[in-house]
């Protein structure tokens, strides 16, 4: 900042000035001047200096567990100074755990949030949830600001794409969940819990049904019976949200390169890996996947799209006795293609190995 030295050296020079005729001024003026002086010295630096508050183009969206309908009665994600963009509500929530539904927002870029304010019911528990969140902004600025490889280039260069959406879940025991999504990408970035609270229901629905227990039991009876017979695991949330260090690997007979590597975690996470990041795949944190696809290059020459869901309880033991030290043991998920529609799928750690049985593989024609 060429304007700020200059500065910086003039009130210097001032002060030098005064400083050597300080024996002609009385002691209030060489005081006056001193203070005068070294608080425009002060003022003069980059730290005194108006920041400005970087903004992003972001929407909001909402969305729950699935087979937990939720509705929110209010919401809203606060920022800058007085600002505020609303969570949508009035609806049945029906999307999933990390999906995004119906969106609010515009196109002006905003601040990023700092506070989550949001009140809703829990159909299944019939109860009202409320709470009032600070949100990661550091965390989130970082990835609003370096965003991910765009996937739908297919150039040589590494084009970007960014994060557009903030969804915000709502679950039962108060559970909230808090995520950036863009084109292929979400990331889970809070967790929190609100606390039950109360809320008249003729405020809640008040052009609706003004029973509570028919408008619950409206909402509900289309569940599953095996699932509305299940005791609610509170907890459940918190284990599809725990972090492993691990990396998916393609290898085997048939197998000659990857093009791109979708991993889908049963926290709500959705990572797309394109271009050398799917050649040469990243050891670092990751939830547990849910399914893994993988679009490849076989050694015909021929592309197969291969799609790889697991079987939940499987998984989550599989890395449970693999993997032994959350914080240091280094898995990799290993995918061995044996022939076109032939998997052996192991998880590895170390000298540590365990094989996944219940694998659903299905195979198509590739046409990325």
């Amino acid at each position: 900042m060429p304007k700020l030295k200059h500065l910086k050296v003039t009130f210097r020079i001032l002060f030098l000035i005064g400083f050597f005729y300080r024996m002609q001024l009385s002691e209030f003026v060489r005081i006056l001047i001193f203070y005068l002086l070294s608080g425009f010295l002060f003022c003069s630096t980059e730290s005194c200096m108006p920041t400005k508050t970087k903004k992003y183009k972001w929407n909001v969206s909402a969305c729950q567990p699935e087979h937990f309908p939720a509705e929110i009665y209010r919401g809203s994600l606060h920022y800058g100074k007085a600002k505020g963009t609303p969570v949508p509500y009035g609806g049945i929530l029906k999307s999933g755990w990390g999906s995004n539904g119906t969106t609010y927002g515009d196109a002006n870029p905003k601040e990023v949030p700092h506070q989550l304010d949001i009140a809703w019911m829990s159909f299944r528990e019939n109860k009202f949830y409320g709470g009032s969140f600070e949100l990661p902004v550091a965390k989130m600025e970082k990835l609003f600001e370096d965003g991910f490889l765009d996937i739908l280039d297919k150039s040589d260069k590494n084009v970007k794409e960014y994060f557009s959406e903030i969804i915000v879940g709502v679950g039962p025991g108060g559970l909230v969940g808090v995520w950036l999504s863009g084109l292929g990408q979400t990331v889970q970035v809070a967790t929190f819990y609100g606390e039950e609270i109360e809320i008249d229901f003729k405020d809640f629905n008040p052009s609706g049904i003004m029973d509570r227990d028919s408008y619950v039991k409206d909402e509900i009876q289309g569940l599953p019976l095996e699932e509305l017979k299940k005791p609610i695991n509170y907890k459940l949330w918190e284990t599809y949200a725990k972090m492993h260090l691990w990396k998916p690997v393609i290898q085997g007979t048939v197998f000659k390169s990857a093009i791109t590597i979708e991993n889908l975690h049963y926290n709500g996470n959705n990572e797309y890996l394109v271009k050398n990041e799917a050649k040469a795949v990243d050891i670092k944190t990751r939830p547990i996947p849910k399914e893994v696809r993988f679009n490849w290059v076989r050694k015909d020459g021929k592309r197969v799209l291969s799609e790889i869901k697991f079987n939940e309880e499987e998984i989550f033991q599989a890395f449970e006795e693999v993997i032994t030290d959350i914080e240091n043991d280094k898995a990799e998920l290993i995918f061995n293609f044996n022939a076109t529609k032939d998997i052996d799928v192991f998880l590895k750690a170390g000298d540590k190995q365990k094989q996944l049985e219940t694998i659903d593989l299905k195979t198509y024609k590739s046409n990325f």
